[in-house]
């Protein structure tokens, strides 16, 4: 029962600061003359010991001040100082006060997103298996899919790898056009992040090639949102950037890559520098 003696000596040390005082008074005497009693059972007379007494005992405001530190109510008792401070502030200056307002409303609100945007890409689990075993590296411009074929053949030190990019276009819907970020990607990206389609199949070898036919996966918000939840979407056309394509299919909820801004992916190689 000690943790509730001390929630009631906390409470009474804030509440009632009177009778606390009026109590470390009486303590700091019984103290000092336990010390001078102490002293004359030694030998001392009264008026000696007494000051001897007052001399061990060292500052009497000193002694004080580390009791009420111990009591472990100060920041608690300055705080509520402080804010009744503040708003007697407030009051003689509205105008101020409206200012200081906003502008902790406008602090706060924009650490919470931030604190969102972290959370959501740095600290939450990414959406796929052996997250901490995915490297990922890029380069200042896009790989060509006769570098990507030589990069493949080389790098031995990996268990698979994937390329990809990132783009927006125009997506072409019954309610007009949306601008839509997507990631063109090779036809590994889907082997390597080790994730399957709920609704038909991931890129296959070859599709990531110019003159084959454009195909897509969708995001599940994607299908769920612009194409309507349609359960027929697998080969459904559909047109971005101005292009046909077909949707072979549909990625599991609350998956992404590599952010969540992009809803699909399409299988292709930027073109690149020779």
């Amino acid at each position: 029962m000690r943790w509730l003696n001390n929630f009631w000596f906390r409470v009474r040390a804030m509440f009632g600061p009177g009778q606390m005082e009026r109590d470390l008074d009486d303590e700091m005497v019984f103290h000092r003359r336990m010390e001078a009693e102490k002293l004359v059972a030694q030998g001392m007379s009264m008026t000696d010991a007494e000051r001897e007494a007052r001399r061990r005992f060292g500052s009497e405001a000193r002694q004080k001040e580390r009791a009420r530190e111990s009591w472990g109510v100060g920041l608690v008792s300055d705080l509520f100082a402080d804010t009744a401070h503040t708003f007697r502030q407030f009051r003689r200056n509205p105008t101020f006060a409206g200012v200081s307002v906003v502008t902790l409303a406008l602090g706060i609100g924009a650490t919470v997103a931030l604190f969102g945007v972290v959370q959501g890409l740095m600290l939450r689990p990414l959406p796929f298996p052996d997250e901490d075993e995915v490297v990922h590296f890029w380069f200042d411009y896009s790989w060509r899919g006769v570098e990507f074929d030589f990069a493949k053949d080389v790098v031995t030190a990996f268990d698979g790898i994937a390329t990809y990019t990132t783009n927006a276009e125009p997506f072409q819907t019954d309610a007009g056009a949306t601008l839509l970020p997507f990631i063109p990607a090779s036809a590994e990206l889907f082997d390597v992040l080790q994730v399957a389609p709920i609704m038909g199949r991931a890129f296959e070898t070859g599709e990531d090639r110019p003159g084959a036919e454009r195909v897509l996966i969708a995001s599940y918000g994607l299908w769920q949102q612009e194409l309507g939840g349609d359960e027929d979407v697998i080969g459904k056309r559909i047109v971005l950037g101005g292009r046909p394509h077909t949707v072979i299919g549909v990625a599991p909820p609350g998956f992404y890559f590599p952010t969540p801004e992009f809803r699909a992916w399409e299988r292709g190689l930027a073109e690149g520098p020779p």
